[in-house]
């Protein structure tokens, strides 16, 4: 990505797509700012401390990494938008169950691939986020925290297993039903999981790039042009209403981008398995 090219991120139904596609102007090239498109906000370039020393061996170390600034939708897809890009695309129906988990036009996506969710993100003019871009955004600015509001998880911030004070829904919750986080953003904690743009590297926090780090490919138009071809594991981000992982900042699971995120079984990651998909997040360059 080139300091003259900005993101927008958008986020769909399994967790948080970012998708990026529009040019966007870098702070330091003295250009004016942007224009913030519809529904969402703009994510400030900027450090941070990226992975936690309290996870798994692939979540370690952490280290400094510098993000440029890109667009970022305020909330996940829904079920209500994906049904307008299969409409107009003629793209594979969502599978049936997928009205148990998100009843509503309202609720996230849900059920759908990392193909899929590339395929959309195509459609809207955007593009997932790399793993650096979630984390950035999904921290809000703040500094060392287990999750985008602070240390301590509540059902008043989040959707995850179990119920109580705001949170009083089995599956998933509609969309922006919990606070928003320091850069604006809802549902970045629990609800579903989100699609990352990255394939899964379990060296990748120990020997990526300081700047804009993406694993997988040459750079982020590489690995858009060819995700056809793509069955490398990904990385999804966020955690989810299952009883799957915590909806920490830092942490990360593995999954075929042929899994549909749907709800069978628990965590990891093979892809005979079904898991509920969490929202996705999109980034437009």
């Amino acid at each position: 990505m080139t300091h003259q090219t900005k993101l927008k991120i958008v986020m769909l139904g399994v967790m948080m797509f970012l998708f990026l596609e529009k040019p966007i102007l870098h702070a330091q090239t003295g250009d004016p700012q942007p224009t913030v498109p519809k529904d969402m906000v703009r994510i400030p370039a900027g450090e941070f401390q990226m992975g936690s020393n309290d996870a798994d061996s692939d979540e370690k170390p952490v280290h400094t990494v510098y993000v440029d600034a890109f667009f970022m939708d305020t909330h996940e897809v829904t079920v209500g938008q994906y049904k307008r890009f299969i409409s107009a695309t003629g793209h594979r129906a969502l599978p049936d169950w997928v009205s148990k988990y998100s009843p509503t036009d309202r609720h996230p996506v849900v059920g759908i691939s990392w193909h899929d969710a590339m395929a959309y993100a195509q459609w809207a003019g955007k593009r997932l986020p790399t793993e650096a871009e979630w984390e950035y955004a999904a921290r809000g600015g703040l500094a060392g925290k287990e999750y985008p509001w602070g240390d301590t998880l509540t059902h008043d911030n989040a959707n995850y297993p179990g119920t109580g004070g705001r949170d009083q829904w089995k599956y998933t919750a509609p969309v922006g039903s919990f606070p928003a986080n320091g850069y604006g953003l809802y549902d970045m904690a629990g609800n579903v999981w989100e699609w990352c743009l990255d394939e899964y590297d379990k060296d990748f926090y120990a020997n990526s790039e300081s700047r804009n780090p993406v694993a997988g490919g040459v750079s982020i138009s590489d690995i858009i042009k060819s995700y056809n071809n793509s069955s490398k594991i990904r990385v999804v981000r966020g955690g989810t209403f299952t009883p799957c992982a915590s909806p920490t900042a830092a942490g990360t699971i593995r999954l075929t981008p042929a899994t549909v995120m749907g709800f069978v079984a628990p965590c990891p990651v093979s892809p005979v398995f079904e898991f509920m998909n969490s929202s996705a997040k999109r980034i437009e360059n």
